[in-house]
């Protein structure tokens, strides 16, 4: 039975248990239509801070240097700046926010995950403190700027590069709070997870940079935005960055995520994942849209500007707690126009607001995604459509199924809207080991879909079979165990 299973790919991975009669292996993981995007501006204020070398000769970790990093206006969130650290081996920095204690630990492993950047804290000021482990010596931390997240009334006269923000409600506001941490929100826009590990979100959101937030809590009173504590924040990985922005049916961005740097896990493991599917659903079929849009309705108790249109003029006035915050609604599915193989795009009357840029376009029946809402259409009197980049496009769906790499096959236990012919494809998977050990090409990956893989089923007698080649197993949103 000594075949030649190249690796395990732990960088990007999840549980991974393979068993078969003398085989136990664990390896933990490791037009009308108008974008929707909301602006998020950030400024940066000069904050010189130098905690200088220090030393610590003990047996035991100390605090070595400790002080409050405060802006100097009030400002509702805030990150640290690093432009210079040495933090050992174990050694580390925590920052905690005096609003209301949400703490990050950043070590010599996680700061450049964090590109030398903190968490987002909510309020002015944070307390920071380098601590020392035993017998680490030169250990220090600079800082150079603090950056301000400024939202609502602070930002949103930038509109005019969108083309306004026309409304987008289907009739009246039908959206209603969710809980499902699959969808997360970035700057000025929605993002989620999918099933290669993937995160997806609008191309007009793009470039992407900062951090996902997921269960993020309710907004000020005024519809001022509240960061998610830190252990529910994840790095965005730009070096896995893709994205095109060429309007309505050709409007996407695929990106990775880092590890939360206080638990170490990966979104997808802890929050779950969406499958996607290139089938379309019949016209009248129930689409249900989650994401972070804007909410006035009911009007909230300040006279504030949540976003304005291309001449200035305010669109949606007086934010509510709700307004950038998880919501969903469903309505029904209208079609799908194909203008080109990259040019494809869902409409559907299911309410969205700015900021609902890059939600999932999810087909109720099934559960699977079908695409990535992107643009506003529908009217206050029910008339028009919202609308969103289909996974029929060609673009699109080339940047997922080599996200992993180019020469990757994917395998998936469920069975997929209209069981579509297997091929390898992350649109339409294998569904046993052999088949995709089989197919893959000699160097290649598997990414394979958390799940249970009895070696007992059809066709799934296992890599043993497949000769001498090299191949990479992934576990990219969780526990695989593949046997009896």
């Amino acid at each position: 039975m000594k075949k030649c299973l190249n690796q395990i790919d732990r960088s990007r991975v999840g549980t991974f248990v393979v068993m078969a009669s003398v085989l136990a292996l664990l390896l933990a993981s490791s037009s009308a239509l108008r974008a929707q995007r909301l602006p998020a501006d950030y400024e940066t204020e000069p904050y010189p801070l130098d905690s200088g070398m220090q030393h610590n000769s003990s047996d035991e970790e100390i605090v070595a240097f400790a002080t409050i990093v405060r802006a100097s206006t009030n400002t509702p969130i805030m990150r640290v700046h690093f432009n210079g650290y040495n933090l050992g081996r174990r050694s580390y920095v925590t920052l905690t926010s005096l609003r209301d204690g949400g703490v990050q630990r950043l070590d010599a492993k996680t700061m450049p995950q964090w590109q030398d950047t903190s968490a987002l804290f909510n309020g002015d000021a944070v307390k920071l403190e380098l601590r020392l482990a035993a017998g680490e010596k030169g250990i220090y931390v600079r800082v150079d700027q603090i950056v301000r997240q400024c939202h609502c009334a602070n930002i949103n006269s930038s509109l005019s590069g969108l083309g306004g923000l026309p409304e987008s409600l289907c009739g009246t506001d039908s959206r209603v709070a969710s809980s499902d941490f699959r969808v997360g929100r970035i700057a000025g826009c929605t993002a989620w997870l999918v099933s290669n590990g993937a995160v997806l979100t609008a191309g007009h959101c793009s470039p992407v940079g900062g951090v996902l937030e997921v269960n993020v809590p309710a907004s000020q009173a005024d519809g001022m935005p509240v960061a998610a504590h830190p252990d529910d924040q994840y790095p965005i990985d730009t070096s896995v960055a893709s994205f095109v922005n060429n309007g309505q049916g050709d409007d996407w961005t695929v990106f990775g995520l880092l590890p939360n740097s206080n638990t170490g896990q990966l979104a997808h493991i802890q929050r779950g994942f969406f499958r996607m599917s290139r089938e379309t659903p019949a016209n009248g079929s129930t689409i249900r849209v989650t994401g972070y849009g804007v909410d006035n309705t009911p009007s909230g108790p300040m006279n504030n500007c949540c976003a304005r249109d291309n001449g200035g003029n305010c669109t949606h006035p007086r934010c509510n707690a709700q307004s950038l915050t998880l919501q969903t609604a469903t309505g029904t599915f209208q079609g799908e126009n194909v203008v080109g193989a990259s040019d494809v795009a869902h409409t559907y009357k299911t309410d969205t607001e700015p900021a609902n840029s890059g939600s999932p376009i999810i087909w109720t029946d099934n559960g699977f995604t079908i695409g990535i809402h992107t643009h506003g259409g529908c009217q206050s009197d029910g008339s028009g459509a919202n609308s969103g980049t289909s996974f029929e496009n060609n673009g699109l769906e080339t940047a997922l199924q080599n996200f992993s790499g180019s020469n990757t096959r994917y395998l998936d236990n469920v069975t997929y809207p209209n069981s579509p012919a297997d091929n390898g494809t992350i649109f339409q998977p294998l569904h046993n080991l052999t088949a995709a050990a089989g197919s893959v090409p000699s160097g290649g990956r598997i990414s394979i879909v958390e799940g249970f893989y009895p070696r007992t089923s059809a066709g799934n007698t296992g890599l043993f079979g497949t000769g001498n080649k090299a191949m990479t197993l992934v576990a990219p949103v969780g526990t695989v165990t593949i046997g009896n």
